[in-house]
């Protein structure tokens, strides 16, 4: 007969993911501050600022002012768009 295995079902893994990347922004950018991300369309998160042109998704993007920076893929190849630069 098998004993009964005890797992731990919670989750103490807060340096990793979403909080983490939080984490950084907020110490390294001011609130009202610059950030960067990978657009979440070309396979970023919703940590790195995620908004459409009428709504800001993400809590970065309300924290920060997001710029996202896009790529486009054509024939396996990535290819960054030009005017990606936070002014």
């Amino acid at each position: 007969m098998c004993s009964p295995i005890q797992v731990n079902l919670h989750n103490n893994n807060f340096e990793l993911g979403s909080p983490a990347n939080f984490a950084v922004y907020t110490a390294l950018v001011p609130p009202g501050g610059h950030v960067m991300g990978l657009d979440l369309p070309s396979g970023g998160h919703l940590t790195h600022g995620y908004q459409t042109e009428k709504k800001k998704v993400s809590a970065t993007s309300h924290y920060f002012q997001s710029k996202p920076y896009r790529v486009l893929y054509i024939y396996g190849i990535l290819l960054g768009e030009p005017n990606n630069r936070i002014n």
